[in-house]
């Protein structure tokens, strides 16, 4: 025998003639053990291997054997309660265990055969259940998805509506402002969202479009969310403040007119 031709021929027969698990791994346990005898034709086992080969228990082994001798696969003689059973493997390669399959009844084959049967149609029952309910589930769905994007659609042209009736050039930095945050998969998910953003620049910036631009410019440079007051900004329309105190270098100046003459005076004398 070729190890690994009767595992593929074995599988070949599993597609017409189902067995249980157990079954299955008895008969691969089975092989092993023959293999390693050198594939004699009568192998004499002891139960206590087949466990161990297999983890199978006793009365496990018994059900599956009988399965596994029903359908020919495998010849079994006693040697009494107290002695090793003795197998004959047939071989598929050979071509005995096909005949030995046509020859045997195969009852167990039979029953497992209208038990699949009627194991499909009960599966076919409640697939075509769940198919029902699947395609409920999924239109379901689709139906609250489409309602979710016309519900977008919606607010979008709301919000685009709004932005129209701003006064420029306000309507220019709202419209870089959401690009900014389109960019960053953030928006205004209304109307009132959008113009309380408005009046919150407007504030900041003491209703000034330049400074709210600056503002703008400063949460876009520093990748922030939202806008806030320019850092070391002076309110808008205040004079700039001179510098006071002495400072490095700075010639200092008399306080008087007399104080100043007298400067002058010594001056001239040198």
């Amino acid at each position: 025998m070729n190890y690994l031709t009767e595992i593929r021929l074995f599988y070949e027969w599993l597609g017409t003639h189902p067995l249980p698990p157990s079954a299955i791994a008895l008969w691969h346990g089975l092989m092993y053990i023959a293999n390693c005898c050198g594939w004699e034709q009568e192998i004499t086992i002891p139960l206590g291997l087949i466990q161990t080969r297999t983890m199978m228990t006793p009365s496990s082994i018994y059900r599956s054997r009988r399965i596994l001798v029903e359908c020919g696969l495998v010849t079994i003689s006693e040697q009494g309660s107290n002695r090793a059973s003795i197998y004959t493997l047939n071989s598929f390669e050979d071509g005995s265990a096909y005949r030995s399959a046509s020859r045997s009844a195969c009852q167990y084959g039979r029953q497992n055969e209208r038990q699949c049967d009627s194991h499909n149609a009960e599966f076919e029952g409640s697939a075509c259940q769940y198919g029902r309910q699947s395609e409920d589930i999924y239109k379901h769905k689709h139906v609250c998805v489409s309602k979710e994007k016309d519900t977008e659609k919606e607010k979008k042209k709301s919000l685009e509506s709004w932005i129209v009736t701003v006064d420029s050039p306000w309507r220019e930095l709202i419209r870089i402002w959401f690009e900014y945050k389109k960019a960053r998969n953030e928006s205004y998910k209304s109307e009132m969202s959008a113009k309380a953003f408005l009046t919150k620049l407007r504030n900041l910036s003491g209703d000034d479009p330049t400074t709210a631009q600056a503002i703008i410019e400063q949460s876009m440079a520093s990748n922030w969310a939202g806008v806030f007051e320019l850092k070391n900004a002076r309110p808008a329309g205040a004079a700039r403040t001179p510098a006071t105190g002495q400072r490095i270098g700075q010639i200092i100046q008399p306080q008087s007119d007399a104080q100043r003459q007298a400067l002058l005076d010594k001056f001239n004398k040198k």
